[in-house]
């Protein structure tokens, strides 16, 4: 039913379709009584910001609550941030692609049918206004 936007029909669920109604997907609360839970993971919603941040009851995933068929490969455990096994990393995977080492990635990973024209330009404009930026678009079909 797709969250809150232009082509949301977040209506029908105020007719209660079903005994228990999951959001999933969208990054923050829909706010909509009709919906008792949310699928959700510690980088979606902190810990320290869940009360505020969530109208319902959360469900945390361990690993990650978003499910892609794009079959990337990511390490098992990830070294952390401030190691030189993270730099390594970091280096490696903006090699694989074709990312700068030292630019600001902005990364867009919707359909392509999300990215209207009024979209592309704000992109267009933070780009122009940043000269270290670069967009990272994913390529559909994978």
């Amino acid at each position: 039913l797709d969250g809150h936007n232009r082509a949301s029909r977040l209506s029908l669920l105020s007719m209660a379709p079903a005994p228990v109604q999951v959001a999933y997907r969208f990054c923050s609360t829909l706010g909509a009584d009709s919906v008792s839970h949310f699928l959700a993971d510690r980088v979606v919603a902190p810990p320290e910001l869940q009360p505020s941040m969530f109208h319902e009851a959360l469900v945390l995933l361990p690993d990650s609550y978003l499910a892609s068929s794009l079959q990337k490969r990511f390490p098992q455990d990830p070294p952390p941030a401030s190691s030189a096994g993270a730099d390594a990393l970091r280096a490696e995977v903006r090699a694989r692609h074709s990312l700068p080492l030292d630019a600001v990635v902005l990364a867009c990973f919707n359909r392509a049918i999300k990215m209207d024209e009024e979209i592309f330009s704000v992109w267009v404009s933070i780009l122009q206004s940043e000269p270290t930026a670069v967009l990272w678009l994913v390529k559909f079909p994978p």
